[in-house]
């Protein structure tokens, strides 16, 4: 995706296609694990495009190293997402322990870096944003691997809901 902006093109629009993009292809990844896919790897390789395309708009922002490190970190928060949800379906408890510290650690570095790029994101409201996103996106992966679907559906839309909360905040801290 280019996200250099033109007439067609908002901010707003940007940031929520980006956000979007990470919980629909989130979904789709975790899908695609849980039901063994063919196209798992294409799933997977798009849903780590996010990251990149979320560095190559915030480039024009905040400069290569914050879009680097942005990407970095993020692209880290979805490959653990997916490996959680399959050593859940291994049922290697160990190493999920180890997966899920991980991934609050990683959400409280993404909440860092991004508190240190504009005044208006705090390092609490991020990492609060970032906690309920994880929550739900664990939740939402084991509803599905159990087979309950309707309330995976019902998890989803409320993923799906927090991100865009998570967009609106991204919004704020660029246009104010």
């Amino acid at each position: 995706m280019d996200f250099v902006h033109d007439r067609n093109s908002s901010l707003k629009e940007d940031i929520y296609s980006l956000w979007f993009q990470h919980s629909e292809w989130t979904m789709m990844a975790f899908t695609a694990v849980v039901f063994e896919n063919e196209n798992k790897e294409e799933t997977i390789a798009r849903l780590l495009q996010n990251p990149v395309d979320f560095g190559d708009f915030l480039r024009h922002f905040f400069g290569d190293m914050a879009a680097l490190e942005f990407c970095k970190l993020l692209t880290e928060h979805l490959e653990l997402a997916v490996e959680l949800v399959e050593v859940t379906i291994s049922e290697d408890t160990d190493r999920a322990d180890e997966i899920n510290k991980r991934l609050f650690e990683n959400a409280d570095e993404i909440s860092y870096l991004l508190s240190t790029l504009s005044p208006y994101w705090h390092y609490e409201c991020w990492q609060t944003m970032f906690y309920m996103h994880l929550d739900l996106a664990i939740g939402m992966a084991g509803e599905l691997i159990e087979g309950n679907y309707e309330k995976n559906i019902e998890i989803y839309d409320m993923f799906e809901a927090e991100v865009m909360e998570m967009a609106n905040m991204m919004i704020r801290g660029i246009v104010c």
